[in-house]
């Protein structure tokens, strides 16, 4: 018999439970293009965003330049943010708005996977043969992916980038006065975050290594275990358990820190010096620097038409039930079961299994 979660929140929820490992964890596969009906939650220095199911987007915080203006926004499965804010909409085209910079020039972009906002400003494209395109400030080299081949998932922040690669190895470009880019060594990688001045990467076995800065012991992560998913704010590092739980090192000025009395947490993102949770029934916790209004998300509902959902997240047995689905662990519908990587299947009688292979 096999372990199964029983729920009617959203599909990202299956986080929660016991994280199964499988050796055949890699290659990883260069993902497809979500499709719109997921859940997103985001965060920059100082604003945070969320990815609605219908395919509309919700902001707080600072606006200085226009970057969350995204109520206009439809048909979107994807969004990053920094310095401007990026969309993916779901025929692979990029919107941005924000500081007005060549971060822009991507209106000639197409087969666009997956999107991430760097701080020069600059905006990352992966493409669907795992190829990186880029645009905007290079003065660090932040740009200079051309020759990037393989790569599976990116993140940049500040003014360098970072990618992972389907064998498990992870590429760095730009600037790297903290040793931020030092990840050459760094095997069995499954997703990786930037802070700026740190690097971080969650290995297959659900533990996390660290490099970059550490003045507030932000890249102390080596005692991690059952990680999930990693974020990391300008100073500090978060690290989502397997259980819904989450754990944090480095700066807490602002309380950034202060999560432990979260729980059924199914994503984490983490600005400049706070932090934000997106719980199983779709609403949203944020906690730490508040100066622009970038926490206040308390009335946010990200799975759309639903004003309340049953949050209890029961494990139970079960048997003779169909696969009706196959998803991400972020919530992305996925069109066949794939060969390797983090995925959950969802069953017909509302049960569903995380899986790692």
């Amino acid at each position: 018999m096999t372990k199964l979660f029983k729920t009617t929140a959203c599909i990202i929820c299956l986080f929660i439970g016991q994280l199964t490992t499988n050796a055949q964890t890699f290659p990883l596969k260069i993902p497809t293009r979500p499709e719109v009906g997921n859940m997103m939650l985001v965060a920059g220095s100082d604003h945070t965003f969320g990815l609605k199911t219908d395919g509309t987007v919700l902001a707080a915080g600072w606006d200085g330049n226009g970057e969350t203006n995204v109520s206009s926004w439809k048909d979107i499965v994807a969004i990053s943010v920094d310095q401007t804010t990026v969309g993916l909409k779901a025929d692979g085209t990029v919107v941005v708005i924000g500081l007005n910079s060549d971060s822009h020039k991507v209106s000639s972009w197409t087969d666009i996977v997956a999107i991430e906002a760097g701080g020069s400003p600059h905006t990352l494209g992966l493409k669907a043969d795992g190829t990186v395109l880029a645009t905007g400030i290079n003065f660090d080299g932040q740009c200079n992916v051309s020759s990037w081949r393989d790569i599976v998932a990116l993140s940049a922040k500040g003014t360098y980038t970072v990618g992972l690669k389907a064998d498990g190895t992870v590429l760095a470009t730009g600037y790297n006065v903290n040793g931020q880019c030092n990840v050459s060594s760094w095997t069995n990688i499954v997703a990786i975050s930037t802070g700026g001045i740190h690097t971080v990467g969650l290995k297959a076995n659900g533990t996390v290594v660290a490099t970059g800065d550490n003045r507030y012991g932000q890249c102390n992560v080596s005692s991690w275990t059952d990680i999930v998913a990693v974020a990391t704010g300008y100073l500090h590092t978060i690290g989502l358990k397997a259980n819904g739980t989450v754990v944090t090192v480095g700066s807490n000025i602002y309380g950034e820190r202060n999560v432990s009395s979260w729980t059924n947490i199914v994503s984490i993102a983490s600005g400049g010096s706070y932090t934000v949770g997106l719980k199983a029934n779709g609403t949203v916790v944020a906690i730490g620097d508040n100066s622009s209004g970038q926490c206040n998300v308390s009335s946010w509902m990200l799975k759309a038409g639903n004003t309340g959902i049953n949050e209890a997240t029961k494990i139970v047995e079960a048997s003779s039930v169909q696969v009706i689905g196959y998803y991400s662990i972020t919530g992305q519908r996925l069109p066949q079961e794939p060969e390797n990587g983090f995925y959950i299947i969802l069953y017909d009688n509302g049960m569903a299994k995380k899986v790692v292979r």
